[in-house]
């Protein structure tokens, strides 16, 4: 009886502890918090397993669904926006056929869900902007070529 009650005492104690992080797989991009067993991402990385590119949900073809610009004819100017990935993890890339001569402005992340376009000058135009992320299939740009210009797209 001895030897069983002695053998419960180190049973306990061997699994009172145990470490929060052994079953948990956080990937290439983020490490485990021993203290809550949770996965904590590297910048720009977010997902369970920190497997997700912050970016991604930005990348894609959108369409302008509103606008409060117009075109140098006065009409609506709601242009489809290709977004691509840059090399680096926090910067991708904008541009549609109608705005700056489907030039590519340059992106970085400033948060999870913001981003900021590079300023440029194109032609003389000063072009900036920013981009808020909203949900799986929403995003707001605000670009100022000359005046701001608000966009609300959809994938």
């Amino acid at each position: 009886m001895h030897k069983f009650t002695l053998f419960l005492f180190f049973s306990m104690f061997l699994f009172a502890c145990s470490d929060p992080c052994d079953d948990v797989d956080c990937g290439a991009n983020g490490t485990c918090a021993e203290d809550s067993g949770n996965c904590m991402c590297d910048d720009w990385y977010e997902g369970e397993r920190c497997e997700i590119e912050t970016r991604s949900k930005f990348i894609g073809t959108w369409s302008s669904t509103s606008s409060n610009c117009t075109d140098q004819n006065g009409g609506d100017l709601s242009p489809t926006w290709t977004i691509e990935a840059l090399a680096n993890i926090d910067g991708i890339r904008i541009r549609a056929a109608e705005i700056a001569a489907n030039t590519w402005l340059d992106v970085t992340l400033t948060s999870d869900n913001t981003a900021v376009v590079t300023p440029v000058s194109l032609g003389g135009l000063n072009i900036s902007g920013s981009i808020s992320f909203i949900n799986e299939s929403s995003l707001s740009l605000n670009l100022n070529i000359g005046a701001d210009c608000n966009f609300d797209l959809v994938k």
